[in-house]
């Protein structure tokens, strides 16, 4: 048995073994791995802050989607998670921290996607499927070479070398990386209930880390955050961490008003304005595939439903740069809209 290379094409046990896994025909699997060997899987484009954004082809999506269901959704999940998490909204959450007393600490992951290596994705999932290897009678370098090649179709090439990342703007993206990070979660929840049992209330949204204590927060937690986030090969990002009043913090791009309402700041409402923009061009293009219109179609109903949450279900206006018509067309499942605010 060989190790899992990109340069060449997989094993017919490997493919069987990932067709068990993600239900997904094995002829499939080898045209989605001709893509990404031949490093034909994703097209590329650059937004704000030199960001690059992947769109994965048609069979990858679709594949990729696949492997959202019935690996990332199926658990464990993180209980501090609150993006790419079937169930769970942001907008509850984001009360429960920006309360009008008490103490608030916001900490970033530096070039969080950038970051996330093939080993942190590989080891991930050889973790998380562990049983059903053991299920479908696999050895441990069999385990290996499996969680390998499922990888490939989850990461990209880092800029022009061999090397992968976690991409941004495939279906994976948020719910792989909250796989990735459930150890660091694990670690940063038990230093809390160490530093001030039952006190302090955690969560991350993707590379965001919030934490909120009624009174002040112990000293030193920046310091012994670090050191976790450290150990989990990430690097933190100095310059967005921020202590600060509670009610006068800003979450995932989220404020609270004078009035006690939460809303998008500034920079948010600017971020989602340019992601209507792009959709919205991207729906009009006359050669876009019924696939991509019906991405782009759900990536806007999305969009909408979002900005729906802060304005039109409280009866607010929105602001100008947020009011858009979607699209008249037949209707198609929301996306998880879980990249509007990634940064």
């Amino acid at each position: 048995m060989r190790s899992v290379v990109l340069s060449r094409p997989l094993e017919r046990w490997c493919v069987q073994a990932m067709s068990h896994l993600l239900s997904v025909p094995t002829d499939l699997l080898d045209e989605a791995w001709e893509q990404v060997r031949h490093k034909q899987a994703y097209r590329t484009f650059a937004i704000e802050n030199s960001r690059v954004v992947h769109l994965p082809t048609d069979l990858l999506f679709e594949i990729q989607r696949r492997f959202l269901r019935q690996v990332l959704y199926a658990g464990p999940i993180s209980p501090a998670a609150c993006a790419g998490v079937p169930g769970r909204t942001l907008l509850p959450i984001i009360s429960n921290h920006l309360r009008a007393a008490g103490e608030l600490l916001c900490m970033d992951i530096q070039d969080a996607y950038g970051s996330t290596s093939f080993s942190h994705v590989s080891l991930a999932l050889r973790q998380r499927l562990r049983q059903e290897m053991w299920v479908l009678g696999l050895a441990h370098p069999q385990t290996v070479a499996v969680a390998a090649a499922l990888t490939y179709l989850v990461v990209a090439p880092k800029g022009r070398g061999p090397t992968q990342q976690l991409p941004l703007g495939t279906p994976t993206s948020v719910a792989l990386f909250n796989l990735v990070c459930l150890e660091l979660d694990g670690d940063v929840l038990r230093l809390l209930d160490h530093m001030a049992p039952g006190q302090l209330y955690y969560t991350r949204y993707v590379d965001n880390l919030a934490i909120f204590g009624s009174g002040h927060l112990p000293s030193g937690i920046e310091q012994e955050l670090e050191k976790i986030i450290w150990k989990h090969r990430y690097r933190v990002r100095h310059e967005k961490t921020r202590r600060c009043l509670a009610a006068q913090g800003v979450i995932c791009g989220m404020q609270r008003t004078k009035s006690g309402e939460i809303e998008p700041s500034d920079r948010t409402r600017q971020r989602l304005a340019e992601q209507i923009r792009t959709h919205l061009a991207a729906f009009d293009k006359w050669n876009a595939s019924v696939t991509s219109r019906d991405r782009t179609l759900a990536a806007l109903r999305g969009l909408d439903s979002f900005i729906r949450r802060f304005y039109d279900n409280h009866s607010r206006e929105r602001p100008p740069e947020l009011r858009f018509v979607v699209p008249d067309a037949p209707k198609v499942p929301l996306t998880d809209n879980i990249d509007v605010l990634w940064r």
